[in-house]
């Protein structure tokens, strides 16, 4: 029962490894299938296949060996390894026209991994690249072993067609987000700050900030933060502002049209990916973000204003950038240490609130 238990726990992760077997993925679940036929034969009807040869049965139950050890550490104990194999061949020399019936979990885990291609690739598996497919089309071709390679380089090519579907979806956002690498901000524009940074650099700093000082946070409630959360909703915090512009509080825009506006954006970014899981994730991280409730979204909150504290802070110490400056004191005086939300938020503001009270002294 132990080798049907794994392929089915495993299914999604061998479906590309086992296409170099002799008889593909079906050569890997007729093996399987075969050791508790039992049990299949209680599932009803199902797909089924001509007898596996011997060599066929030895290498699936190889590389069921491998992935075993692989997954579990060790390998697998006497009965569950060779010994499978020799039983089955010989109940395949006796009842060698016995059909084999893949039963409704090995189905499952085949409409699981259709949904999870498209899902991820944004287009349905083509008929080669879907395992169920593969069922079908290798009950006639295994006989010749030339053949059947020639159809394994027609699956993989064809399969690998439908992968420029994903790369298209990737490219057109990362081209619209893009502009957030030369948007200046609005706040030292405002200023005259000279070369003053962009958009993309500020959530570079907050999500650097975020992986500093995660680890082993926590909230004001005493629960330790998510610092990989973290750092992946500074990624995203400011990604509407590509479409929208860098909006301050003293751009008369009042703060629900403002999230109003970047909400819309972020729909129009999220269409660039599709349906896929990651845009559901960005989606799901910037809500997260604007709603400020979870103590993961209030540390990512305390960064972004940290990190403009720290970027003050810097010019006020480089010349060059701020020649012809306005003073920069209204950004620490809006911005106090008591306005952070975290323990390790206020720690970081009150040190640059003291080094920027050491500079002006």
């Amino acid at each position: 029962t132990m080798l049907p238990r794994l392929l089915s726990t495993t299914t999604k992760r061998l479906s590309h490894r086992c296409q170099s077997f002799p008889g593909g993925v079906v050569g890997v679940v007729r093996v399987f299938s075969r050791s508790s036929s039992s049990s299949s034969s209680e599932s009803g009807k199902g797909f089924e296949y001509p007898p596996l040869t011997f060599e066929e049965m030895q290498a699936a139950n190889e590389e069921a060996n491998r992935e075993f050890e692989e997954l579990f550490g060790s390998p697998m104990q006497e009965g569950m390894g060779s010994g499978a194999v020799a039983s089955s061949a010989s109940s395949s020399a006796s009842s060698s026209a016995a059909p084999v019936t893949v039963n409704a979990e090995h189905a499952a885990a085949h409409v699981e991994a259709n949904r999870e291609f498209e899902e991820l690739l944004g287009s349905p598996m083509q008929q080669s690249s879907s395992p169920s497919a593969s069922i079908v089309n290798n009950n006639n071709d295994n006989s010749n072993p030339a053949e059947h390679k020639q159809q394994q380089h027609q699956q993989q090519a064809q399969h690998t067609q439908s992968l420029p579907t994903m790369g298209k979806n990737v490219v057109e956002f990362m081209l619209m987000v893009n502009k957030l690498k030369h948007l200046k901000r609005t706040g030292w524009v405002h200023h005259n700050v000279n070369e003053p940074e962009t958009v993309g650099a500020h959530s570079f700093g907050v999500a650097l900030l975020c992986l500093l000082t995660g680890k082993n946070a926590q909230g004001d409630d005493g629960v330790t933060i998510d610092r990989e959360r973290c750092v992946k909703m500074a990624l995203v915090h400011d990604l509407a502002e590509s479409l929208v512009g860098d909006i301050t509080p003293h751009d008369g825009v009042s703060a629900d049209d403002k999230h109003a506006m970047e909400q819309g954006a972020m729909q129009v970014l999220r269409g660039r990916l599709g349906s896929s899981a990651v845009a559901a994730e960005i989606m799901e991280l910037w809500h997260e973000y604007e709603a400020c409730e979870t103590n993961e979204a209030k540390l990512v909150k305390d960064m972004d204003r940290a990190d403009m504290l720290i970027t003050a802070a810097h010019y006020e110490g480089d010349a060059a950038a701020t020649a012809n400056a306005k003073p920069l004191d209204q950004f620490f005086e809006s911005t106090p240490a008591s306005k952070f939300r975290t323990p390790i938020g206020r720690a970081v503001a009150e040190q640059v609130h003291n080094k920027h009270h050491g500079t002006k002294t």
